[in-house]
């Protein structure tokens, strides 16, 4: 994280909200982009060795977003916000709003249990989290609405 918030330029940033992505810059990546995903089986040969393409302006911008999803133990478990068990296991969802929002709002949004059911949520988007070997990756989002 300390990588990432160094390096990321002003460019990188508008790269990221302003254009159309085009994964032009190396690591380091946080892998939450489903496009982190690279299994072997599905390769005539071994990815690890390719070089990682990423938006550094995304992975940095997500690093401002973690205190909206914060931990807590809850029985046996850690729960985090957003995260829940779904039908494939677990996965985050989030909402999309249409007016500008206060950040409590947002943090009130995302830790709601039916986001669409409030005012303003345009789109609720879910990704499942999955593990496969030593690492975490998300699937595409799917929209719910």
């Amino acid at each position: 994280m300390k990588e990432l918030a160094s390096g990321t330029t002003p460019e990188h940033l508008r790269r990221t909200l302003f254009a159309t992505w085009d994964y032009g810059d190396e690591r380091p990546s946080l892998r939450w982009d489903p496009a982190d995903y690279r299994p072997h089986a599905l390769r005539a040969v071994d990815p690890s060795g390719d070089p990682i393409r990423t938006m550094r302006g995304a992975n940095r911008l997500a690093i401002e977003a973690l205190p909206l999803f914060p931990t807590a133990p809850m029985g046996r478990r850690v729960r985090t916000t957003a995260f829940r068990e779904g039908e494939s296991g677990t996965e985050i969802r989030w909402p999309i709003w249409t007016d500008p929002l206060e950040l409590s709002s947002i943090a009130s949004l995302l830790a709601s249990r039916n986001p669409e059911l409030r005012p303003g949520v345009a789109q609720v988007f879910r990704a499942v989290r999955f593990t496969e070997g030593k690492y975490r990756n998300f699937s595409p989002s799917k929209a719910m609405l």
